[in-house]
């Protein structure tokens, strides 16, 4: 089809494959939609929104001058970081601009009538160039906005706390967020009942979608598909949609909201008033008759300041300025970013950067000051630029006032740690050293020969991998093995070798599921990388003494360490767990696939350790595939693997990829689980994002319900909002050592239980899932 198209658009054939692709890819581009301006919400917390609803005038007045003074310290950033546009051809050059055209518009309430107070801020697109660009009124470079969305996101919580910390006096403390996401800081004392109960609109949707997917069976005699659940999903919304309400006063919005609260924490005991004077009262002074604000507004009805006013709670002088030393929080967002991603540019230093301010409690008058301190640290004495553009000699007038060149995008520099490439050189430097333990070839050989008179055997490139690992006396050593190579038959007879060699073995693993999966198919005793440098840690193993294992016992010159699924462990844990190891006097085997998924955090140093080996030749590497009894079907999983684009032709001849609209292709992947289902196989849907999975989950759920031959009676509601009930399978999402799970095991995050029964006060039971 495309080249028809080509040879009708152009009247002619395509030059070469290359031709045709550019002209394929120009043809497939996204559209490009002008816009006039960008809308940017500035909105707070629930527990700041519902402390502004039920106060007094006099400490609202507080709580919005707060939110002001955050919403235009956070534009003043904006426009010293983010205004700019582009000119010269193709808009080369990105040039700074005077600065942004913006209106702000003011809401109290969300569209169902709950207190959110919020602020619209729409910026428009057009901005004026500087007078040596001519003072041209050109469009604003909206890669920037997107960019440091986060950054601005949490520039704006920092302040609006410390601004509400400075004059009100309250206390912020974290609360656990589902999903695993990172804790929200709401106002202490603030009932997370009434949060809850303030925040109806997503229970309002769900409930709606709920009763129009019961009456489309009702009517149909059948479960919506996919396509129909996304519709239903969206006629909910907008069923549920509250229209423009007629307009309130303010007065007339709090006396509405005060009823309210008042319902909902008279059944926790409580009222309003307690609840805000709890919050506020108790970290300022009262003075008898009349309550004041006393921030320069003269008295107003209310609560006066006391000494307590800016003062983080729980701390000493002495420990409040540690906790905000410059260094420190700079070692702190380090770390965080370490965690989480292999390089980071100045919009994540800076939003992790407020992330710690705000739970440094560094007042208000100390944050610019802080910020730019802690963001020096991070740059200038923890990272290193990755990929540092050549200097090009260019004159002032190609360089913006902050001397950078203008060829060069803004905040596009991207840095690395430097504890990261210390690390990585680390471990390049123990995989040269060959002073660690061989077994005998001898010995190698008698338990070759016994897996091959027990089973099948192992394959030449299997016997070579178990041959490698157990003579080479590397300290260090890679091997790598593609999906369905046989990798734990080979681990299994490796085992053995050295284990009849006098030595033991014991795995370790990123995850708990995989060290689950390596025990359980190798016959290796393993854990995880956390749990082993979690018990170093609290023994406080020292050089030559030996170190304890994750699963008890000591690690020591005859222990040999395989490390399942390296490829996925971040830089800094694997090097601190081959550290230990080495420093033990043992020897390590990395046993992963550096072109599979590979680490949350900084990672990648599989792929070097590997290369390195295959230039000593040391890397050992399984190349049959044992998992496909047709040859073809292995060759095209390799071809994949390697990026190969040819190798697609395998699949599309056998009719196995579906292209088509969003929800057509969610709606006959779901058709296709089904069926799977029905014919006793066990299928996994994937989707892009976590509504679609919310909207496949609830189908299938709603599909087997329909099918039960009881109902599942009590239901429960997950983490991501879904319900689940007697029959449903569940997925744990944490892992959790104190839950046992019968036969020595316990919760890990992954494993699948069938629920077996949902008692009344919101606990299950469930029995593990193994199809």
């Amino acid at each position: 089809m495309a080249r028809e198209a080509f040879e009708e658009r152009h009247g002619r054939a395509p030059v070469d494959e290359r031709e045709l692709t550019r002209f394929v890819a120009r043809a497939s581009r996204p559209t490009q939609v002008p816009v006039a301006g960008f809308d940017l919400t500035f909105s707070p917390v629930k527990s700041v929104s519902t402390l502004w609803a039920l106060a007094s005038p006099s400490i609202a007045k507080q709580v919005e001058a707060a939110h002001k003074d955050a919403v235009r310290s956070t534009l003043a950033l904006l426009e010293r970081e983010v205004a700019f546009t582009r000119v010269g051809k193709g808009g080369i050059r990105q040039v700074p601009v005077v600065g942004l055209v913006a209106a702000a518009f003011d809401h109290r309430d969300s569209r169902t009538g709950d207190p959110d107070l919020h602020t619209h801020v729409v910026v428009s697109n057009k901005v004026q160039s500087l007078p040596e660009e001519g003072g041209r009124w050109l469009t604003l470079d909206g890669r920037m906005l997107f960019k440091a969305k986060v950054m601005a996101s949490e520039h704006y919580n920092t302040h609006l706390e410390a601004g509400l910390v400075q004059r009100l006096g309250v206390r912020f403390v974290e609360r656990p967020s589902p999903e695993g996401k990172r804790a929200v800081r709401e106002i202490d004392g603030i009932d997370p009942v009434l949060l809850s109960a303030w925040s109806s609109r997503r229970q309002v949707i769900e409930n709606r979608q709920r009763d129009l997917a019961a009456a489309f069976r009702v009517h149909h005699g059948r479960a919506p598909t996919v396509v129909e659940s996304l519709a239903l999903a969206q006629q909910a919304n907008l069923e549920t949609r509250p229209g423009k309400h007629e307009p309130r006063s303010e007065a007339e919005q709090r006396q509405a909201w005060w009823s309210q609260a008042a319902a909902v924490l008279a059944r926790e005991g409580r009222s309003p008033e307690g609840m805000v004077e709890s919050v506020v009262g108790s970290a300022w002074g009262r003075t008898p008759g009349r309550w004041g604000c006393n921030q320069g507004d003269g008295p107003h009805p209310g609560i006066a300041a006391g000494p307590r006013v800016g003062a983080p709670w729980g701390r000493t002088p002495a420990e409040r300025s540690r906790a905000a030393r410059p260094q420190i929080l700079a070692a702190r967002v380090v770390s965080v970013l370490e965690g989480s991603r292999a390089t980071w540019q100045v919009w994540h230093v800076r939003a992790e950067t407020q992330r710690q301010l705000r739970a440094a409690d560094v007042p208000l008058d100390k944050l610019e000051e802080n910020a730019r301190e802690v963001e020096r640290w991070v740059l200038h004495r923890f990272s290193v630029p990755v990929g540092v553009p050549p200097q090009l000699g260019e004159p002032g007038l190609l360089r913006r006032p902050d001397g950078q060149s203008a060829h060069i995008v803004h905040g596009s520099q991207a840095y690395t740690s430097k504890n990261i490439l210390a690390a990585e050189d680390e471990l390049l430097s123990l995989a040269l050293r060959r002073d660690g333990r061989q077994v005998a070839p001898d010995t190698v050989e008698t338990a070759l020969a016994a897996a091959n008179a027990e089973g099948p055997g192992l394959d030449r490139s299997q016997a070579a991998m178990v041959r490698s690992l157990a003579t080479s006396g590397c300290r260090v050593q890679v091997a790598l093995a593609p999906a369905g190579a046989g990798k734990t038959a080979a681990l299994r007879v490796l085992a053995r070798a050295w284990e009849a060699s006098g030595g033991t073995v014991m795995g370790l693993a990123p995850t708990a599921v995989a060290a689950d999966e390596l025990a359980r198919a190798s016959s290796i005793p393993a854990d995880t990388i956390a749990k082993h440098l979690h018990e170093n840690d609290a023994a406080g193993a020292s050089p030559g003494k030996g170190s304890p294992s994750a699963m008890g016992g000591t690690v020591g010159p005859g222990t040999l360490v395989v490390i399942d699924e390296a490829g996925m462990a971040c830089t800094r844990d694997l090097t601190a767990v081959i550290r230990h190891v080495i420093d033990s006097g043992a020897s390590v085997r990395l046993v992963g696939d550096h072109q599979q998924l590979a680490a949350v955090a900084a990672g990648g140093v599989l792929h070097d350790l590997a290369e390195q080996g295959h230039a000593h030749g040391t890397t050992a590497t399984l190349t049959e595939l044992h998992r496909f009894t047709d040859p073809a079907e292995g060759a095209a999983t390799l071809a994949i693997r390697d990026g190969d684009p040819v190798a697609l032709d395998h699949y599309l001849a056998r009719n196995r990829v579906h292209a088509g609209d969003t929800a057509e292709v969610a709606n006959d992947a779901f058709a296709a689980w089904k069926s799977d289902q029905q014919g006793g196989l066990s299928s996994l849907l994937l989707a892009a994002n976590r509504q679609t999975v919310r909207e496949l989950n609830h189908l299938a759920r709603q599909d087997r319900l329909d099918t039960a031959e009881k109902s599942s009676g009590l239901e429960v509601t997950l983490g991501d909002g879904t319900s689940a009930g007697e029959g449903d399978t569940v997925v744990s999402r944490r892992n959790d050592r104190t839950l046992r799970a019968g036969g020595g095991s316990w919760v890990k995050n992954g494993d699948r239980w069938r629920v077996t029964a949902v008692h009344p006060d919101g606990a299950i039971s469930v029995e593990r899932h193994y199809a």
